[in-house]
């Protein structure tokens, strides 16, 4: 039998793509509520857009400063995810 989803099932029908943006807006909650420096980066992060507002940056700058801030953010939840796999994996906590 074919398991290959049709007419949207993917997208409504099982709610596999639903669970999937819930767990990760989970994991992103997660990171913000345990991660002091995550807090750190996104109050930076919010402080720069008046900024930037104030500076009449262009397109281009603001794809820029969006780029970057998203990088630190994923940087700062991959550094989340290996020392939680770590903590998990070994009997020390670091």
């Amino acid at each position: 039998m074919n398991d290959t989803p049709t007419n949207g099932e993917n997208l409504r029908g099982d709610g596999r793509l639903i669970s999937s943006f819930r767990y990760a807006c989970a994991g992103i909650v997660y990171v913000a509520r345990s991660q002091r420096n995550f807090r750190i980066h996104l109050v930076i992060a919010m402080a720069i857009m008046p900024l930037g507002l104030w500076l009449r940056l262009t397109w281009g700058e603001w794809a820029i400063i969006g780029l970057t801030i998203a990088l630190v953010l994923m940087a700062e939840m991959f550094n989340t995810v290996a020392e939680t796999a770590i903590d998990m994996a070994t009997n020390h906590f670091h």
